[in-house]
């Protein structure tokens, strides 16, 4: 009986050449780059902004395999929210503040720099996610490659207006 099991398991399994047809993930290397926001959510899971941006116009810049053209990766930049608890840690910064400061003052400049005003959470909603402000928007990421769970990824460090021609 088992084995008729998983004979039915087996010949519903779609066929596929795992040597063949698996493709290492391609990443884009650490640098700085022009993109432009794509979307803009709330993700309640990580308690993060997550804006992504697709990159445009940053000719000859290759992957990391050498070959594909970064422009129309997408590559996400999160801004985090406070849980709580982040009042009781101290931030990693030079500036007397705890955690949940950090996080809030990194939104609000954030946004800031954008022109968007934000002076609480409803306005984010409004101005962010209901009116999409943000969206088409030209920017420059500063992009990293970081090791998360054992696998390389990248990472968006910071993200400002293309206007903004330093990121610091």
């Amino acid at each position: 009986m088992q084995d008729e099991m998983m004979d039915d398991v087996i010949s519903s399994m779609p066929d596929v050449d795992f040597e063949s047809e698996a493709v290492p993930m391609l990443l884009v290397p650490k640098g700085k780059y022009k993109g432009v926001v794509a979307s803009t959510c709330f993700n309640n899971k990580i308690n993060a902004m997550v804006i992504s941006s697709t990159l445009v116009d940053n000719d000859d810049r290759f992957a990391s395999d050498s070959a594909t053209p970064v422009d129309g990766f997408q590559l996400d930049f999160f801004g985090w929210f406070p849980k709580p608890g982040d009042e009781l840690k101290q931030a990693k910064t030079k500036q007397k503040m705890n955690l949940r400061q950090q996080k809030i003052t990194n939104l609000k400049e954030i946004f800031a720099s954008f022109g968007i005003v934000i002076n609480k959470t409803s306005d984010i909603q409004e101005k962010v996610l209901t009116n999409c402000e943000m969206l088409g928007k030209e920017v420059m990421l500063d992009v990293d490659i970081e090791v998360y769970k054992g696998k390389p990824q990248n990472k968006v460090n910071f993200i400002n207006p293309f206007s903004q021609p330093d990121i610091t």
